[in-house]
């Protein structure tokens, strides 16, 4: 009789165990199911002798400075797959894309700031405000800026790199702190066909990053970009993953080139370094499940805004 009294109890345990089984499968499922196949073969890639010499500093420079416009698709199963124009611009010290290319940004540290060093100001003002209300917006500040894609990267091994990263709302309060870790590695040669044209010979580069927010964001950023010595970046495949407190997104996206115009950037911009990332606002205009990016703005090490 007591056996079969505890009968239910036991039950109810099972069915907890099983739906908790079930809520770990999940995500597997999603990350396998919902975005499907992404990773672009290495059926086409050249794979160059490593004794080679690589001219990095020639793909480095071709995407130093002008603007590109990309199509831009979700590759992920079950999207529709229909392509919007995604410009980007790149200058002597910003990077504008997307949504928030034409859009008037003040210094982006200026809107981090703590309220009483802006309201010491002259005009006694408030901490101003970014322009990108709609949708979902983040800033963040690297501790140590980082290249993109670092110049010293060779044929032969990955190149990794971590530093301190801070997010803040939209508002300009910090929210958390963590660290960001790059791993860079040249995968090959391959030539690519795109709405611009057919680019041969394009070196291919796989860029990871990894953001870690302690106990409320994990990011996972892979990306695959194809760089040509004569326009820059032809294109690029991006797969975003990753855990928001319990809640799972991801997501994958394609940019091809439709058009590149090179720009002047003044006396000395012959002799730009590399691209330096140091502090950057992002608008989404789809946040999790499935999150896309509406715009970015990325504030380069060392300088004041401006193309």
């Amino acid at each position: 009789m007591d056996g079969n009294s505890r009968l239910p109890e036991a039950r109810d345990v099972d069915r907890q165990r099983r739906r908790l089984a079930a809520l770990m499968i999940a995500p597997a499922v999603c990350l396998s199911g919902c975005i499907g196949p992404w990773r672009p073969s290495l059926e086409y890639v050249e794979r160059e002798p490593a004794a080679q010499e690589l001219r990095l500093a020639a793909y480095v420079k071709a995407g130093r400075i002008g603007r590109w416009v990309y199509q831009r698709s979700e590759i992920r199963a079950g999207a529709d797959r229909a392509t919007r124009a995604y410009p980007r611009r790149i200058g002597a010290r910003r990077i504008s894309e997307g949504l928030l290319e034409e859009r008037p940004f003040l210094p982006l540290q200026r809107y981090l700031e703590p309220a009483d060093i802006l309201t010491s100001r002259a005009d006694g003002g408030p901490r101003p405000s970014a322009p990108m209300k709609e949708g979902t917006a983040v800033f963040f500040e690297l501790a140590r800026p980082l290249e993109p894609i670092p110049p010293e990267l060779e044929t032969t091994s990955p190149i990794t790199s971590t530093t301190a990263v801070r997010y803040f709302s939209y508002h300009g309060k910090p929210l958390a702190t963590g660290t960001m870790t790059r791993q860079v590695q040249i995968e090959g040669f391959e030539d690519v066909e795109c709405p611009a044209g057919r680019f041969e010979h394009c070196l291919r580069v796989r860029v990871d990053l990894t953001v870690r927010f302690p106990w409320r964001v994990i990011v996972d950023l892979t990306s695959y970009l194809w760089l040509s010595p004569k326009v820059g970046e032809v294109r690029r495949v991006q797969h975003i993953s990753g855990w928001f407190l319990i809640f799972w997104f991801g997501n994958v996206h394609e940019y091809q080139l439709v058009s590149f115009t090179p720009a002047h950037a003044g006396p000395g911009s012959a002799g730009l370094p590399p691209p330096q990332w140091a502090y950057g606002a992002i608008l989404f205009e789809r946040a999790a499940p499935h999150p896309q990016i509406a715009g970015m703005i990325v504030d380069l090490a060392g300088s004041a805004p401006g193309r």
